[in-house]
């Protein structure tokens, strides 16, 4: 362990209320009469010397670096475990950088509100405004605008694209310029509407902060903020660059493979640097966040008016005015039931969080150099040990209201299934709404039971006026009623995702139905063409003599399509059961393999035809005919929910 310690003021003032100041609840995880620790920097030290490798060995990640800063000094910084595995080169607390990811986009929103602050930019104004013909914003929502503003709480309204943000070989990214203008999503609702988190919105406020300021984005960043701060260990670069990776002693990363930690994907570039395109140390994070925490000025050098930089940490966009939300570049969330606001950071084998409990002057950074083991989906270590500072050196918060009694206002309604609004209707990242859903019940005692991968946990007490709290009180579930109904769905452990309600028929289970029975149903017309293969004068032993050709042409179509489909989705389960999804999807999902549906689907429409013709024209037996029928049907269910979620090639696309 390589640990460094720095001077700073005692927090023996903390004073913490158990609400926010705005009318948003704050949960406490449960009731506390323990005094919290002082938070002296050789108290907190010690706990990072005694909890960290605890923790580093928990999660099954190799390394870590942390610093906890308040505004007048340093409180600690440590360097935990390995920076690269295979050599045994341990992470060194000043030296070892990590890739921190978007982290970046909390820097990104500083740099734009310097030019805010500037009068280059406004945070109100139309984007277009500033922007060359070639990158303009659609006028999707005439007289609804993109602005600044929208951009930096993810609130512009843009669906997700996944496909385009890396690049195979890490010299072939391009520039800025061209990444806004070759991969501008769509709009599909207008600002304001729901916070979505948009990486889109980061690259393009990257390109707002050239256009206005007439400088490249890393100079200017490099100038105008990381140099005054003294942060010169942190650059914006994309994680396989491989002179950055030298330069900055950057740490190896890391992902859980085959029962531990493997090599994670990092040569590769990253098509955009302000949304991700980041790496940091310990030290300089801890500037940054000192910064902030003294009202966007460190040591006499103002890199940001306190009015600027106090509006990138309070709450500029929630859907609901009383829940938690979104800054400018920066999250709500909760931290051992306080309010914390800062930004995590991830990308393969890299996580990494800061946050910072303004109430009780507290910055915390981590960084970690793997995924950590994943029983059930990514472990999140920085996430686990920023709640354990705020539970050790924060005063507890007061302990949760009691539930309401049910339907006490007439509440109710919000039973249904809502999906994820970070998704793309126009390609196969679609498939993201089918695995980011939740389920909600409805039950007698007016609580709720929730269900499904994207549910934090199961149980939520009723607090009023359409918000929840779960059972450990650790997490706040709101819910946006319109016009009497539930049409949405929060969670203050993650602000910057909203779920949309949707009808049965669209729902991620419905469609699991029609899949599973269409897959059932197919299969049994797959005998159908293998029967061809018994010789002839087998099968006409003992047998009446053969059927027509037409009836067994329509027989061995169907067979025929029913394999090539069966076939295509076993493929191409085994094959993604054996590539990394997310680097491929970033890179782009094979167009070939869109093909065997697209043929599929031409093939059903035939054996539909020809199940019309079957009772028109009596072939077979009537149980025949209602097999035949069941089959096309089933091909078409399963074909027609393969194309919802875009695995069917289109050339409109």
């Amino acid at each position: 362990m390589n640990h460094a310690l720095r001077g700073g003021r005692l927090l023996a003032a903390l004073a913490v209320t158990a609400t926010l100041t705005a009318p948003s609840p704050v949960w406490a995880q449960e009731s506390d009469d323990r005094a919290a620790t002082d938070p002296t920097p050789e108290n907190v030290a010690a706990f990072l010397d005694r909890r960290v490798p605890e923790l580093l060995d928990e999660y099954q990640v190799p390394g870590a670096a942390v610093s906890v800063a308040d505004s007048e000094g340093d409180l600690a910084i440590g360097g935990y475990g390995y920076a690269d595995l295979e050599e045994r080169v341990p992470v060194d607390a000043e030296e070892t950088a990590f890739v921190s990811a978007s982290v970046a986009k909390s820097l990104t929103a500083t740099t734009a509100l310097q030019l805010v602050d500037q009068g280059l930019l406004d945070l109100h104004t139309d984007v277009n405004e500033y922007l060359p013909d070639d990158v303009a914003v659609a006028d999707t929502f005439p007289g609804r605008p993109v602005t600044l503003h929208d951009l930096l709480t993810h609130s512009a309204g843009f669906e997700d694209r996944f496909v385009g943000i890396i690049s195979e070989d890490p010299r072939d990214t391009g520039t800025l310029h061209e990444y806004v203008r070759d991969n501008q999503p769509d709009r599909v609702r207008p600002p304001g509407r729901f916070a979505t988190y948009s990486n889109y919105s980061f690259a393009l406020t990257g390109f707002l902060v050239e256009t206005a300021s007439g400088r490249d984005f890393t100079e200017y960043a490099g100038e105008h903020l990381l140099d005054p701060l003294g942060m010169d260990h942190t650059a914006y670069a994309g994680p396989g660059d491989p002179q950055a990776r030298e330069a900055l002693n950057a740490a190896s990363q890391y992902q859980w493979a085959d029962g531990g930690p493997v090599p994670a994907p990092q040569r590769f570039g990253l098509n955009a640097l302000p949304f991700g395109g980041f790496y940091t140390t310990a030290p300089d994070m801890a500037r940054f966040m000192r910064a902030h925490l003294g009202g966007g000025t460190l040591d006499g050098s103002e890199i940001l008016s306190r009015e600027r930089s106090e509006a990138m940490f309070d709450r500029q966009f929630s859907a609901r005015p009383d829940a938690f939300g979104v800054g400018y570049g920066t999250r709500e969330s909760l931290a051992a039931g306080h309010r914390a606001v800062g930004h995590p950071g991830s990308i393969f084998g890299a996580r990494a969080e800061y946050a910072l409990l303004p109430e009780a002057d507290l910055g915390i950074f981590v960084a970690a150099n793997g995924d950590g083991d994943p029983p059930e989906g990514v472990r999140d270590l920085p996430r686990a040990l920023i709640g354990e500072l705020a539970a050790e050196f924060v005063p507890p918060a007061a302990p949760a209201d009691d539930p309401v009694a049910a339907d006490e206002d007439g509440e109710g309604g919000y039973a249904g299934t809502y999906v994820t609004t970070l998704t793309n209707d126009g390609n196969v990242e679609h498939v993201n709404s089918a695995l980011n859903h939740v389920t909600v019940r409805e039950e007698d005692d007016g609580s709720l039971t929730l269900s499904g991968p994207s549910a934090p946990s199961e149980t939520w007490l009723p607090q009023g006026g359409g918000m929840f709290r779960s059972e450990d009180g650790a997490n706040v579930l709101s819910f946006v009623v319109e016009s009497g109904e539930a049409v949405a769905l929060g969670f203050a452990s993650d602000t910057t995702r909203t779920y949309a309600r949707v009808p049965w028929y669209l729902a991620p289970a419905t469609h699991g139905i029609v899949l599973l029975l269409g897959a059932a149903l197919a299969a049994g017309a797959v005998l159908w063409p293998l029967s061809r293969l018994v010789p002839a004068r087998l099968r006409r032993r003992g047998r009446a003599p053969s059927a027509p050709a037409a009836p067994r042409r329509a027989r061995l179509l169907a067979g025929a399509t029913a394999a090539l489909v069966l076939g295509y989705a076993a493929g191409l389960l085994w094959w993604l059961s054996g590539v990394d999804v997310p680097y491929m999807l970033m890179l782009g999902f094979p167009a070939p393999l869109l093909l065997p549906p697209a043929i599929g689907v031409v093939a059903t429409a035939g054996v539909l035809v020809l199940a019309a013709v079957a009772w028109a024209r009596r072939w077979w037996s009537p149980t025949g005919r209602v097999h035949y029928t069941l089959v096309a049907l089933g091909l078409t269910g399963f074909l027609a929910i393969a194309h919802h979620y875009n695995f069917v090639w289109n050339p409109l696309m």
